[in-house]
């Protein structure tokens, strides 16, 4: 509420169901929505990141550092490489960490003997500051007021942002640990294919998409399945966009929160890749079937995706795609009826599908298998 306060566009992602007073305050879930989307996909970019939990700074300490080429860390194995893909994949320049020494102390022997360490910490700590004996420099740091701070305490002032203390009459004030916090960082998920990466934390993964590849035509009968490598992603990162005013490009999980989910769209969306022969043969039609639905229906529009590179493996992922081309159909920013596997247009089930979508109809399993039985004859 305070960043709130001083102007910063916010998000809050907690697991305990928080509701702050300040309505501009956006508040997530780590797994967020219907796909539940990691919470850093869903905000997208953002250039600071307050972490009450976890110290990642010093996670990242620990393991052997891998480089770039310009010799800058980009992940440490065994450790943690949460920082630097905030900072690839978000433009998040700044990651604090307000994790209290104590916390971390009830984290790390448990709450069975965390807080008795937390206990004698704090007493030599009172004891140390109380006879005036100068501490180490280590262990303790003068705070000096920052530059206008007179001005940013006026503004929280005057929007009643409050922390009210405990312990107000104490001399010597030490930050100490609460069981809900413990218990916050204890319960949080983590990511399947992170090193116990908390989810909603960008991790560092291999997603592998098959591909069905044809040499001439897409009416071979004998399709070659090829798997995405490092250089197909080089390939897929220097195409340029389609520009398509009748088909919309979604380039990130945040694109398809942004114009399908969060804003309860019907849509089509058609998932491709740049490698993928049939995918180009596909793009002509669809874009011939998208411009004379849309004028039938103007609720509904059509987008396309492309699976390779990152931020493509992420979608598939969210999507729980593994092949192309692949056409995924949503109904007011839900998931409508099961993925299709379609490799030419015009398609019988495709047409099925799309019109029951634009017409409100409920799907129906049995209908659509008689129709891909057809397409197989």
């Amino acid at each position: 509420e305070g960043l709130s306060a001083l102007g910063s566009s916010v998000y809050l992602v907690t697991t305990r169901g928080v509701k702050c007073n300040d309505k501009s305050v956006k508040v997530l879930t780590p797994a967020t929505g219907e796909l539940e989307l990691g919470f850093s996909e869903v905000v997208g970019e953002f250039d600071t990141l307050v972490d009450t939990m976890i110290d990642e700074a010093r996670l990242m300490e620990k393991g052997k550092p891998v480089v770039d080429n310009d010799e800058d860390v980009l992940y440490n194995i065994g450790g943690s490489g949460v920082l630097s893909l905030l900072k690839q994949r978000h433009k998040c320049q700044r990651y604090l960490s307000t994790q209290p020494m104590a916390q971390k102390m009830v984290g790390d022997a448990g709450v069975l003997f965390g807080p008795g360490k937390v206990k004698n910490r704090e007493k030599d700590i009172v004891s140390k500051v109380s006879s005036r004996r100068a501490p180490p420099a280590s262990e303790y740091q003068s705070i000096v007021p920052p530059k206008d701070f007179g001005s940013t305490v006026q503004t929280l002032l005057e929007k009643n942002v409050l922390f009210s203390s405990k312990n107000g009459g104490d001399d010597v004030m030490v930050r100490g640990w609460e069981l809900q916090d413990f218990w916050e960082s204890a319960s949080w998920p983590r990511d399947s294919n992170g090193a116990n990466v908390r989810y909603g934390l960008p991790v560092i993964d291999d997603i592998d998409f098959d591909a069905e590849m044809i040499n001439e035509a897409p009416a071979t009968s004998n399709p070659v399945v090829r798997r995405l490598n490092d250089d197909d992603e080089i390939v897929s990162q220097s195409t340029k966009k389609q520009k398509n005013p009748d088909v919309l490009d979604v380039d990130s999980v945040s694109d398809l929160n942004q114009h399908v989910l969060t804003s309860e769209k019907n849509c089509v969306l058609f998932m491709s890749a740049s490698w993928c022969r049939t995918c180009k043969y596909l793009q002509s039609p669809y874009s011939r079937m998208a411009r004379e639905i849309s004028r039938e229906h103007e609720d509904l529009f059509f987008a396309k995706a492309n699976t390779a590179g990152m931020k493509g493996k992420e979608i598939g992922k969210a999507l729980d795609v593994d092949a192309v081309p692949t056409f995924v159909l949503f109904r007011e920013g839900k998931r409508y009826g099961n993925p299709l596997s379609i490799s030419r247009l015009p398609s019988k089930k495709l047409d099925w599908a799309v019109e029951h979508l634009a017409s409100g109809r409920e799907w129906d399993s049995e209908t659509l298998k008689e129709l891909e039985a057809e397409e197989q004859e």
